[in-house]
């Protein structure tokens, strides 16, 4: 299974504590991923910017190291393992939208304001695609790399 999980622009160095620690934050209930499923990355601000896996299944934090972002243990309700497979190192990838609908995936603006949602496979695969395609250096048709986008700038 698929899952997005999106980073506040408003909070940017809350992806750097992710990595730290190897945990992504949630704050709605228990996350229903499982180990082995995969994750992309928006970032607010930057756009698709990473691919990873989950590790583990998801845990109620317990301690600050567990949920080291702003509002820690009592914002984060649940926080899911991972591991990045692959980083943009600076811009992200950005995907025209219509109407504030995304046009290659078809997520709306709210999707992206989420903390982690689940994703269709058809969706994650393109978008995942165009993270290859950037990394590889071959940008022709990974959309536009470093441009906000109007819908989230």
């Amino acid at each position: 299974m698929w899952w997005l999980a999106t980073v506040s622009k408003h909070h940017p160095r809350n992806w750097d504590l992710c990595k730290e620690v190897g945990l992504f934050g949630y704050a709605r209930g228990l996350a229903k991923c499982e180990e082995g499923d995969h994750m992309l990355v928006w970032h607010g601000g930057r756009g698709y910017m990473a691919y990873g896996v989950i590790t583990g299944a998801p845990f109620v934090p317990r301690t600050r190291e567990e949920a080291p972002w702003p509002g820690g243990l009592y914002r984060f309700t649940s926080v899911v393992p991972f591991k990045v497979q692959l980083e943009l190192p600076t811009a992200g990838i950005y995907l025209k939208f219509r109407d504030n609908v995304q046009e290659v995936t078809g997520f709306n603006t709210a999707k992206l304001q989420h903390s982690l949602s689940a994703i269709p496979d058809e969706a994650a695969s393109l978008v995942t695609e165009r993270l290859l395609e950037a990394e590889l250096g071959d940008p022709k048709d990974a959309g536009t790399v470093g441009e906000v986008s109007r819908a989230e700038s």
